[in-house]
């Protein structure tokens, strides 16, 4: 297979930063091969200034509304699941559980964008959190939010694992190092690491996470999914020959697909 067996990490129009309708997204998974497509709407709902990415509570109503329908009409060609991504530092646990309860996902991200309020995957943002903390600092901060991520035990799925070299940023040490805690955090939660072709479209220009991340993940008996983190339709499934050698080069032959967060490993 030259392609993702699946696209778990798609934003719609329901998030401000990306484009086009739900169907659109779909009518492109099909038009590829894949066999399952996800979407992964921003969580929690939309109450704080600089949230402009997430939904408000009628909104989920309504994403949720609306992949029942799509379901429906599309119930011969493809599987679709709904998921959604957590920044588990916005939001007290009690309040994530409220909405996972309330929701039929088939899957939860656990993520991290913000560095003590820095959000560092922007970039009108970036350059202020570097000059101010410096690669190594923000590099140790970023992995030790992404423990607290893993040990939270609510999500099922780690997001693009190293995002804070999105711009190319690079620490002068062993980025693995680094990482080592959080990938142990994440193993001892049995969380599934995604493979999120997205830094292929970013300064970075490398897959997150790196290959020397993914072996070690890979040594650890860890799992893996895959999501192109699209946000717009051209780019469902982009990069996907990439990822999956990536994949196999780290020892890989099988990826995690989810249903109501079930999850059974296929080959790809």
């Amino acid at each position: 297979m030259d392609s993702f067996p699946i696209d778990y990490h798609l934003h719609t129009k329901w998030c401000e930063h990306a484009s086009a309708e739900m169907r659109d997204y779909v009518e492109r998974a099909i038009e590829l091969g894949l066999n399952e497509v996800g979407f992964a709407v921003h969580m929690p709902v939309k109450d704080q200034p600089h949230e402009k990415d997430s939904l408000t509570e009628r909104e989920v109503e309504k994403y949720a509304s609306e992949i029942e329908k799509l379901r429906g009409e599309y119930a011969s060609g493809i599987k679709i699941r709904m998921g959604a991504e957590f920044d588990y530092y916005r939001e007290k646990p009690s309040k994530i559980e409220r909405y996972i309860a309330a929701y039929d996902f088939d899957y939860l991200y656990g993520s991290m964008h913000d560095i003590d309020g820095w959000l560092f995957d922007w970039a009108e943002y970036a350059d202020e959190g570097w000059k101010k903390l410096g690669v190594e600092e923000a590099y140790e901060k970023y992995f030790k939010l992404l423990v607290t991520v893993a040990e939270c035990g609510l999500f099922d799925i780690l997001s693009h694992f190293d995002l804070i070299k999105k711009f190319g940023q690079r620490p002068a040490g062993s980025v693995l190092l680094l990482a080592e805690p959080a990938l142990a955090a994440a193993a001892a939660a049995g969380m599934v690491l995604e493979l999120n072709s997205s830094g292929w479209r970013f300064p970075c220009a490398e897959l997150y996470p790196s290959p020397e991340i993914l072996v070690s993940w890979r040594q650890r008996g860890g799992t893996i999914t895959f999501g192109s983190d699209a946000h717009c339709p051209k780019d469902v499934g982009r990069d996907s020959a990439r990822a999956l050698q990536v994949a196999r080069q780290a020892g890989f032959d099988q990826c995690v697909v989810f249903e109501k967060r079930q999850r059974k490993l296929i080959e790809f």
